[in-house]
């Protein structure tokens, strides 16, 4: 089986970090989920908006999605980005 998946984004605030952090976790998580079942996904991130900024390093780093996920946004994006997740802006 293969798909599609579309997660789009559009927070980049301190005070919206886990939502600026759920686009990047859910996308990771579906590649995850698809490779142990054994079908491709094509999964892309598309951010807008305040979103956009989460593409430089400095606003990426800054953010702290929350207990639950340590470390800082930055990180969830590079594992996203290794996972194969495209993002477009």
């Amino acid at each position: 089986m293969a798909g599609h998946m579309l997660y789009v984004g559009s927070y980049a605030k301190k005070e919206d970090a886990y939502r600026a952090a759920l686009v990047f976790a859910a996308a990771t998580a579906m590649v995850d989920y698809a490779k142990s079942r054994g079908f491709k996904v094509e999964v892309k991130v598309a951010l807008l908006g305040d979103g956009v900024s989460l593409m430089k390093d400095a606003i990426a780093k800054d953010l702290k999605p929350g207990k639950a996920r340590p470390g800082s946004l930055y990180d969830m994006i590079q594992q996203a980005v290794k996972a194969g997740v495209k993002i477009h802006c």
